[in-house]
């Protein structure tokens, strides 16, 4: 299990975009990994909106995000019988 951490900036103070966004981030950062590990929504976490500074003064609302993966299920080889 592997723990990801996630953050966006919204114009505007909406959760739902935010989660949508940082599902999206978090998912790029495991594959982005290489591994078989998929996320496990349940243990998704969000704070926020805090509010920042943008690139030209403007304020924006930062969210904060992270996840558990969960290890895909490996089953035995099943030998044949001959």
């Amino acid at each position: 299990m592997h723990r990801y951490k996630a953050s966006t900036a919204q114009p505007r103070v909406h959760l739902d975009l935010a989660t949508s966004a940082l599902r999206s981030e978090l998912r790029q950062k495991i594959r982005r990994d290489g591994t078989d590990a998929m996320p496990d929504w349940s243990t998704l976490r969000i704070w926020g909106p805090f509010e920042v500074f943008g690139q030209r003064g403007e304020i924006r609302y930062e969210y904060r995000g992270l996840v558990d993966t969960l290890q895909p299920v490996t089953l035995p080889a099943r030998t044949l019988a001959g």
